[in-house]
Parts: C-alpha cells; structure tokens; sequence
C-alpha cells in the first residue's frame, strides 16, 4: 500500500514537472513570438519614419534649391537691366559730347574764316593807306611845284603849310578807319574771343586744363541726387541752363562736378547749388530764384573787390565795367598765381 502510494506519489510529480516544462514551453514560445512581432513592428515603423524623413530632407531640398534658384535668376535679371541702364546712358552721353565737339568745331572753324577775312580786310585798309601815302606824296610834289610858281612864299613856307594839310587830311581818314574797326572789335571782339577761346580749350586742352576747368561739391545725401536731376532731367537741365554750366553726377557717388571754363560761372553754379542742397527745395522755380539771387551777389562783390582794389591804387574815375573786369580776376589764375593779385602788383 506504501509503495503504490509512493510510485503514484513519483508518478504524479513526474506529470507534473513535465506539465510545468511543456506550460513553461508554451508560455515562452508565445513570449518569443510576442517579441519578435514586436521587434519586426518598431522595426517596420523605424523604416518608414527613415522613409518619411528622407521624403521631408528631398522636398526641403528641392524647395530650396528652387527658391535659390528663382533669387538667383532675379538678381541676374536685375544686374543685367543696370547694365543694360548704364550702357544707355553712357551711349547718350557719347552722343552729346560727339554732337556738341561737332556743333563747337563748326563754330570754331566759321569764326576762324570770319577771322580770316576780317585780317583780309584790315591787309586791305593798310595797302589802301600805303596807296593814300603816295598820292598824297605826289599831290605834294605837284602843289610844291604850283606854290613855287604862282605863289609869292618861300619854299619851305609852302612846305610846311602843305604839310599840315595833308597830315590832317591822312589823320581825319585814318581815324575814321581806326574809329570803324574799334566799333566793330567792340561789339564783336569779346564774345568771338570767348567762343574761339571756349572752343580752342574744348579741343586741345589736357588733364591740366580738365582740373582747372571742374569744381566739386560734396554730396551729404544720396537722395540730393535724385532730385538734383529732378524728374526727368527738368532740374539739372535748368540748373546748366540759368549758370552756363555742365554738371556731372555719374563718376562719383558722393560728389557733384561742375564743368565750365568760365571760372564765375562756376562760381555762380557753386554757390547756388550749396544754397538748394542746404535748403532741400528743388524746383525750376526755386532754382531760378536762387540762382538770380547769387548771380546778383557774386556780380556785387566782384565790383566790390574791383572798386577796393582801384581805392588802394589811386585810381579813380574809372568806369565801372572796369571795376567788375578787375573783380573778376578774383577767380581766375595764371602759373598757380591768382591774377587778382598779380594785377594790383603789377
């Protein structure tokens, strides 16, 4: 009884450690696959999160690229338009100082032959005094020889007496041509002068003559410019027009260049554009009236200067176009010295 009781007892525990090892078989296995499915799920759902970023990376990239793309083609579009601006202007500027050398050389070659047949004439005059001067000669050998004949005075009496009349006689012709050319080198001399001069600089003067002929002013404000040329070009073309003057604002930003070879004008052009850029109103209406109003100061000290400098040499009487001659010299050098002074010492 004790041993049935010990072999079912054995029996027994031998099912049940083998139940326990086929429990604990199953339990596992079923854990096993459990962790493989789950390490196959956070394995496909890593590969497709790699998949959606590199999705996200490739747009983004082509997004960019696209976008750099389109600034970089606008900023060629753009660079090229300048370009394109500042070839126009500079072929138009071409264009105008080819157009004003020609219209200068035809004034300076119809001067230059008016020229030539004004010293023509002048040759005429003398050759026609030379011929006056020998037939008064033989006038006066002719009535010497009268006076010797029919008249009771001595020889050297009639001499003398011919003489004075034919000398004044030659003096009144004389200054009656002298009298016609001063007229006509008065009304004409000075501006001829100026335009032969103007032009003859225009064609052969150098660097030397480019610096003394330009004043610069600095430009404190980039937007001064813009109206300085004024909308369409109306202001700088007034501002030319009213001083006599050429201004430049292309070759440096920060500076405007007055070109002209008349010292007071660039003087004049100087003054009147400081007061305007002090002011910051830039019109044609305004720059009119800052211009006349310079003009008038300038022009005012200028005499000023000349009557000082008449008053500390003795000069009196004299006219006033002198006065205003002589204080212009103010603006104008010869050999690096101011001719205003070198007048006064001389």
């Amino acid at each position: 009884m004790e041993t049935m009781t010990l072999i079912l007892a054995a029996v027994g525990f031998v099912l049940g450690v083998g139940v326990f090892a086929a429990y604990r078989y199953v339990v596992d296995n079923k854990k096993k696959r459990n962790a493989q499915a789950e390490a196959n799920r956070i394995m496909n759902k890593a590969r497709s999160d790699v998949a959606r970023l590199e999705k996200e990376a490739a747009d983004k990239a082509r997004e960019l690229e696209n976008r750099m793309r389109k600034n970089l083609e606008a900023e060629a579009r753009k660079a090229k338009d300048h370009a394109v601006q500042l070839e126009r202007k500079l072929e138009d500027r071409i264009k105008q100082v080819e157009s004003e050398n020609r219209r200068k050389q035809e004034e300076f070659d119809r001067n230059n032959n008016e020229i030539k047949q004004k010293s023509e004439r002048l040759k005429t005059h003398e050759s026609r005094l030379e011929v006056l001067k020998e037939e008064n000669q033989v006038k006066l050998q002719e009535l010497t020889q009268k006076l010797e004949s029919i008249a009771n005075i001595s020889r050297d009496a009639a001499k003398e007496e011919l003489k004075t009349a034919i000398k004044q006689e030659v003096e009144s012709e004389s200054a009656k041509m002298v009298l016609a050319v001063e007229e006509d080198a008065k009304t004409n001399a000075e501006a001829k002068a100026k335009r032969i001069i103007g032009m003859a600089i225009s064609r052969f003067a150098g660097e030397y003559a480019a610096e003394k002929t330009m004043t610069s002013i600095p430009l404190p404000d980039q937007e001064l410019k813009g109206k300085i040329i004024g909308k369409e070009g109306r202001n700088i073309r007034a501002i030319e027009a009213l001083c006599g003057v050429d201004l430049i604002l292309d070759e440096n930003p920060e500076l405007v260049v007055i070109s002209a070879f008349d010292p007071v004008r660039r003087e004049v052009a100087r003054l009147a554009l400081t007061t305007l850029m002090q002011d910051g109103r830039i019109h044609p209406g305004r720059i009119e009236e800052v211009v006349d109003k310079t003009k008038k100061e300038l022009f005012k000290s200028i005499k000023a200067d000349g009557e000082k400098a008449c008053l500390d040499l003795g000069l009196n009487g004299l006219n006033a176009e002198i006065h205003k001659t002589l204080g212009s010299l103010k603006f104008r050098t010869s050999y690096a010295q101011n001719n205003y002074t070198h007048s006064i010492e001389v």
